[in-house]
């Protein structure tokens, strides 16, 4: 089966949610939680079907978020919203 493999980027992550259409609103964007150790967002760690992951101490969240990235990451989202033509909701993830 198909496979896209990348190299790991250790730095912090965010996403910015797009709702609607023509054009989309595009929400504040949000950093997620990194595991200290791993620095694989908790959220990916846990979940439905497989077992809850206790962080190997206190979750970090090791970017800031000045309004000059969120520009640009909300520029970013609307841009590949665009590209994969998107309707009405969309997720988009950044890592840094």
């Amino acid at each position: 089966q198909p496979a896209l493999v990348e190299a790991f980027i250790s730095g912090p992550e965010f996403t910015v949610t797009l709702i609607g259409n023509d054009p989309p609103s595009v929400l504040p964007a949000v950093q997620r939680a990194l595991d200290p150790e791993t620095r694989i967002g908790i959220h990916a760690l846990e979940g439905p079907g497989r077992e809850a992951v206790t962080p190997r101490g206190s979750p970090i969240t090791p970017g800031r978020l000045e309004p000059a990235l969120e520009e640009r990451l909300a520029a970013l989202a609307l841009r590949a919203f665009a590209a994969l033509e998107c309707r009405d909701f969309a997720r988009i993830d950044f890592r840094l």
